[in-house]
C-alpha cells in the first residue's frame, strides 16, 4: 500500500529539495534579455513590413 504524506511532510520535502538544488547550482536562474537586445527587436519590428498581395500572397520586406 502506498504511503500517505501529510502537508507538513510535503512542505518539508519541497524546502529540502530547494536547498539541495541551490547547493548543487542546479536551480534555474531568472535570466532576462539585455536592454540592447530589446532595442534591437523593437527596431527590427519598426523596419519590418508584411503586407497582403493579390498576385503573390504576402510580401515581406525589411527596410534598411
Amino acid at each position: 500500500m502506498d504511503k500517505t504524506f501529510t502537508l507538513d511532510e510535503l512542505a518539508s520535502f519541497t524546502r529540502n529539495e530547494k536547498n539541495l538544488l541551490e547547493e548543487l547550482g542546479l536551480k534555474k536562474s531568472k535570466a532576462k534579455p539585455s536592454k540592447t537586445s530589446i532595442q534591437n527587436i523593437l527596431n527590427f519590428s519598426k523596419a519590418y513590413s508584411n503586407r497582403p498581395s493579390k498576385i503573390i500572397g504576402r510580401i515581406e520586406h525589411v527596410i534598411n
